[in-house]
């Protein structure tokens, strides 16, 4: 189990490190810490990795800083479903965005993000007729 101390100190390298980054997430939820998760940070490499969840997905969020190795950054993100489905030993999942590191590759991700966590709607209506059935009014 991870401790408070540790995962206290991700937060403030995301906050000091990846401070853009940190605001863009906080537009959306406020309070970034209660909706992100830092996994891991690799100094050498100045990546992170994020985790986000939903009630069905968890969200793999990647980023690297722009420097002189890597110009633009990296930002990127997968996600993979939280239960396995029926008769399957394995969880599905995805690549969504990526790109340089930048506000723009970021509101990609946030697109996917919510289009992956769209439902299909499912109504049923009380006057709807199966396609092709005609109707013939009697008198």
């Amino acid at each position: 189990m991870r401790r408070r101390r540790e995962q206290e100190k991700l937060n403030e390298i995301l906050k000091e490190n990846f401070a853009d980054l940190y605001e863009w997430i906080g537009i959306f939820r406020g309070n970034t810490e209660d909706f992100v998760l830092v996994n891991e940070y690799d100094e050498g490499k100045k990546r992170i990795r994020l985790y986000v969840y939903t009630e069905d997905r968890i969200y793999y969020i990647v980023a690297i800083k722009p420097d002189v190795e890597k110009e633009d950054g990296y930002l990127g993100c997968q996600f993979s479903n939280r239960r396995q489905c029926a008769g399957e030993d394995w969880t599905r999942g995805r690549d969504l965005s990526d790109g340089p590191y930048s506000v723009k590759t970021f509101t990609e991700i946030a697109f996917d993000i919510a289009s992956t966590e769209f439902v299909k709607l499912n109504i049923q209506y009380e006057d709807a007729v199966p396609d092709g059935l005609i109707i013939e009014e009697t008198d």
